[in-house]
């Protein structure tokens, strides 16, 4: 990671390695968090997950689209640990 300088090259290296994600959602009382597998696709940037309606989060989603989370990385030399924060919508 120590030639990846700027937060952009940070950001690039994040979205290509990373696998796994943590999405925070909210049923508009209580917060919860998921740790789900995810892809990234490009202009626009958009992170691409597979869940089942049925899970929390889905559901939370379905009536409330305002989400945050992050992506990262560990078994990094020297930290061992890189990540990025995130907020957004959701759709299904």
């Amino acid at each position: 990671m120590d030639d990846l300088k700027t937060p952009s090259e940070r950001s690039r290296h994040l979205l290509e390695q990373a696998r796994y994600m943590t999405l925070a959602t909210s049923d508009g009382t209580s917060p919860w968090a998921s740790t789900v597998n995810f892809v990234a696709l490009h202009a626009p940037l958009r992170l691409l997950y597979y869940s089942l309606r049925t899970a929390r989060h889905s559901r939370n989603i379905d009536g409330n689209p305002q989400v945050s989370g992050s992506i990262y990385i560990t078994g990094l030399p020297g930290f061992g640990l890189d990540g990025a924060q995130f907020t957004g919508e959701c759709r299904e």
